[in-house]
């Protein structure tokens, strides 16, 4: 039989998960950002709140933003994954 499917590249996307209760004590950038973030996902109004700050897209992209973000819970999630990406650039990966 014929392979109908071939490798082109591999890409590694995978990182270590970040320790925020190590980083929530330390007091600088990267603290305040966890911090941030975890009140943003303990309080799904403040959220929605600034998700709603942000909305700020042409009005052809509204219905867009809006199938996005979803309910609480894809808010939530989208939350979590920018604080990732956030302590990802600063260099906070868990040691």
């Amino acid at each position: 039989a014929e392979h109908f499917c071939w490798w082109d590249g591999l890409v590694d996307e995978s990182r270590a998960p970040f320790d925020r209760a190590a980083l929530r004590g330390r007091g600088d950038f990267s603290a305040d950002l966890v911090g941030l973030a975890d009140r943003l996902l303990a309080d799904p109004e403040a959220a929605r709140a600034l998700a709603e700050a942000l909305d700020a897209p042409p009005r052809t992209m509204l219905g867009d933003l809006e199938e996005i973000l979803g309910g609480d819970d894809a808010l939530a999630a989208l939350i979590d994954e920018a604080a990732d990406l956030a302590l990802e650039v600063l260099g906070e990966g868990a040691a």
